[in-house]
C-alpha cells in the first residue's frame, strides 16, 4: 500500500507533469525530472506497488476550488461525499469535468496494474450547523450531548451518528456508489473508531455484492472523547469485523523506536513482534501484547504515514548525532521489517526518496502535522531521485521479494501458528524467525529473517542447510547476494535486516519417492523372477 496525495504527488516543478496537482497529472506518461528520470505515473508503475492510497479526494472544504494555489489542505473535512474534489480538476466550474478526470485517473492507474484506494471521511463533516446533513434533518445525523453540544470525538467540531438508520444507509450507499461508478478498489476510513461495528459490517456486505476483493481498512481509534455507545470499529475489536483491516499503531510506535535504537526495556521489540505475527493470536506475543485480529490480512503494518513526521525526519531527530549514512541504514532496516512481516505493508509516498517536510524559509523547522502547511512542505521533490537511487532500488527489491514469497503474507492465523517459528537464544533486541512455504509438490522453502537493530554485529546459529541471502543491510531483491552455511554461527551486520531462503525436499515427498522407488524395485524383481522362470522352462 502506497499512501499519496493527488496534489502532493505532482505539484512540484520537478515532476515534469503538465497538469500539476490534478487528477490528470496521474494519467500522464513519459514525464521526467530535470535529470531525465521517470516521475509520476511511470515511476509508480516501475516501483512495484500494488495499491495506491489516495488522501481524501471527495469534495472537501478548506481550499478554494477556483484558486487552489492560494491555500492548502489534506482534505479531511468533507463537504459533498459523492462528488470528486474540484481543486484537483482542470475546471471546477463544470461538474462533468471533475467526474471524467477522476475516472481517467483511476483508469490510468489500473492500466499500470495498480489498484486505487480512497481515503474517506465519514466520521465528521467540514461544516456543522450549516452542513448538508443539518439542512436535510437538523441534528439527526450528528451525536449531540445532553447539554445540546456536538460530541467532538473527531477533534474537528462534530461526529456523524453512523449508528442511526439513515446515516448508516447514506454511508453504505456512498461507498457502493464510488465502487460502482468510479471503479474504486478500496476504502480507508478516517477515525474508523467513531463508526459502529454494525455499520462497518453493512458496508462490507454491500461491497461484497459489488466485488469481494474491494479492500476496507481504517484507523481503529478516535480523535477525542465521544458519547458513542456500543461496539465501535476500534483496532481491539478487529475480530468482530471480518474482512475489515486496521492500522497497527502499536507496531508503528514500536518500529519507530526499534530502528532508532530506543528499546524501552523491550517494549519496542515486543511491538515489532506484534507486527511480525500481524496482531494474531501467538504464543510469542500473548503475554506482552495480546492479539487483535482474527486473521493476518486484518493488520496494516507501517512505520510512517501522512500524519506525523516522515520516517526520514523521525530518524534524523531520534539519532541527531549520527551520520547521514547511519540514518540511511536505519531507514533500510525499517523498510525491510515492514516488508517482511505478516499482514499488509503500508508506506508513505516518498519514504524511499528520504522525504522530508521542512519549511522553505527555515530548514530547521520540521513539520509533524502539515495538513495546512503549503506545497513546498508537502510536495514530492522529484529531483531527489538521483541522490537516492540505492534507496529506491532497495524498496523496489523488497517489494519484488515479497511478491515471490507466499510465506510472507499468509491469510490465516493457523498458518502463522504452524509455519512461523521464532529463533531462541538471540542477543537483546535481536529478532529472528523462520517461515515455511510451499514451493511446488516436491520442494519447500524456509525463509529465515533476522532483524538486528543494535550498533554491533550479532551472531546467530542458523538451522542446517545452504542458505541463499536475498536481503541484507545494503541490497534487496530476487537475486542471490551470497550464501551462508547453516549449522554454525553466522554474523549478522549491525542495524540491518538479513533475509535468507533454503530450499529442501518435503518430508512427505521423500517418503513418497522412497515408496515409489520401493514399488518399482519390487515390480522389477517380480518381473525378473518371472522372466527367469520362463527361460528355465524353455
Amino acid at each position: 500500500m502506497y499512501e499519496m496525495s493527488v496534489r502532493d504527488y505532482t505539484i512540484d516543478e520537478s515532476s515534469g507533469v503538465k497538469e500539476k496537482g490534478k487528477y490528470l497529472g496521474l494519467t500522464e506518461e513519459g514525464t521526467v525530472n530535470s535529470s531525465g528520470e521517470s516521475t509520476g505515473l511511470d515511476y509508480l508503475g516501475n516501483l512495484g506497488v500494488t495499491h495506491v492510497h489516495l488522501l481524501p479526494s471527495q469534495d472537501f472544504g478548506g481550499v478554494d476550488e477556483t484558486h487552489p494555489e492560494d491555500s492548502y489542505n489534506w482534505g479531511y473535512g468533507t463537504q459533498n461525499y459523492n462528488v470528486p474534489e474540484g481543486s484537483y480538476s482542470t475546471d471546477p466550474y463544470h461538474g462533468e469535468v471533475r467526474v471524467n478526470e477522476y475516472k481517467q485517473m483511476v483508469q490510468s492507474l489500473h492500466k499500470k496494474g495498480i489498484r486505487v484506494v480512497m481515503d474517506v471521511v465519514y466520521n465528521h463533516t467540514y461544516d456543522t450547523d450549516e452542513s448538508n446533513f443539518n439542512k436535510i434533518v437538523p441534528g439527526y445525523y450528528y451525536r449531540i450531548t445532553e447539554e445540546g453540544d456536538y460530541s467532538n470525538g473527531s477533534a474537528c467540531g462534530n461526529e456523524v451518528a453512523a449508528e442511526r438508520v439513515m446515516a448508516r444507509k447514506f454511508i453504505a450507499d456512498s461507498v457502493v456508489y464510488w465502487a460502482q461508478e468510479y471503479h474504486v478498489d478500496g476504502f480507508r476510513f478516517d477515525l474508523m473508531g467513531l463508526i459502529d461495528i454494525e455499520t462497518m459490517q453493512l458496508i462490507r456486505d454491500r461491497l461484497d455484492e459489488v466485488d469481494d476483493s474491494i479492500f476496507i481498512y481504517g484507523e481503529g481509534w478516535t480523535g477525542g472523547d465521544t458519547i458513542a455507545e456500543g461496539e465501535m470499529a476500534e483496532s481491539e475489536n478487529a475480530r468482530e469485523m471480518p474482512g475489515i483491516s486496521v492500522f497497527s499503531n502499536v507496531f508503528r510506535r514500536g518500529i519507530q523506536n526499534y530502528v532508532s535504537g530506543i528499546f524501552d526495556e523491550g517494549t519496542a521489540m515486543n511491538s515489532v513482534l506484534f507486527g511480525v505475527v500481524a496482531a494474531t493470536e501467538n504464543e510469542m506475543t500473548r503475554q506482552s501484547m495480546g492479539s487483535w485480529t482474527k486473521d493476518p490480512t486484518q493488520c496494516i503494518n507501517y512505520a510512517s504515514c501522512h500524519d506525523g513526521f516522515t520516517l526520514w525526519d523521525l530518524i534524523r531527530q531520534n539519532c541527531i548525532s549520527e551520520s547521514e549514512e547511519m540514518w540511511k541504514k536505519r531507514n533500510r532496516l525499517s523498510a525491510a521489517i515492514v516488508m517482511t512481516t505478516q499482514g499488509v505493508p503500508f508506506i508513505q509516498s516518498g519514504e524511499e526518496l528520504l522525504r522530508s517536510k521542512v519549511a522553505e524559509d527555515d530548514p530547521e523547522r520540521i513539520y509533524s502535522n502539515s495538513y495546512n502547511a503549503n506545497d513546498y512542505v508537502n510536495s514530492i521533490k522529484w529531483d531527489s531521485i538521483s541522490e537516492n537511487k540505492d534507496m529506491i532500488a532497495y524498496y523496489k527489491g523488497l517489494m519484488e521479494f515479497r511478491k515471490e514469497h507466499k510465506g510472507l503474507f499468509y491469510e490465516t492465523t493457523e498458518e502463522i501458528q504452524e509455519l512461523l517459528n521464532f529463533i531462541d537464544g538471540l542477543e537483546d533486541n535481536v529478532i529472528g524467525y523462520t517461515v515455511k512455504e510451499d514451493k511446488n509438490w516436491l520442494f519447500e522453502n524456509t525463509i529465515c529473517i533476522i532483524y538486528n537493530p543494535n550498533d554491533e554485529n550479532t551472531s546467530v546459529n542458523l538451522p542446517k542447510g545452504r542458505w541463499k541471502v536475498y536481503i541484507n543491510g545494503e541490497k534487496a531483491g530476487t537475486e542471490v547476494l551470497s550464501t551462508v552455511k547453516g549449522g554454525e554461527a553466522a554474523s549478522i551486520p549491525d542495524t540491518s535486516a538479513f533475509v535468507m531462503v533454503r530450499t529442501t525436499m518435503k518430508t512427505e515427498a521423500i517418503y513418497g519417492c522412497a515408496g515409489a522407488v520401493a514399488i518399482i524395485i519390487a515390480v522389477l524383481a517380480v518381473f525378473l523372477v518371472f522372466r527367469k522362470k520362463r527361460r528355465g522352462k524353455q
